[in-house]
């Protein structure tokens, strides 16, 4: 199954994700790199929010810093959440099709 993600807002700001499953990563990395931006601005660290999540802080680093790349979408929803961020997917009509 090959998903397309064509856009994706952050920060009410429309970013163009290209492709496929392929650029998986790339939005990965935008919605951690929020995360991580939020966690900044309500001063939350690491070990904070592996133990509100009930993970090791490790893996919270490892989200974070991109070396482990399987994190699931579900994760970085649950991460967004403890922040106080809400995700929201949103999909559009692809113009002349």
């Amino acid at each position: 199954m090959v998903s397309e993600i064509n856009n994706l807002i952050v920060d009410n700001k429309s970013t163009k994700v290209k492709g496929n499953v392929g650029e998986a990563m790339d939005l990965r990395r935008k919605i951690l790199d929020r995360i991580e931006k939020e966690m900044a601005k309500v001063g939350m660290s690491q070990a904070e929010m592996g133990r509100i999540m009930d993970i090791k802080r490790t893996d919270i680093n490892t989200y974070l810093r991109g070396t482990n790349t399987s994190v699931s979408f579900d994760r970085l929803f649950e991460m967004a959440k403890v922040v106080g961020l809400e995700v929201d997917v949103v999909f559009r009509k692809i113009k002349d099709q």
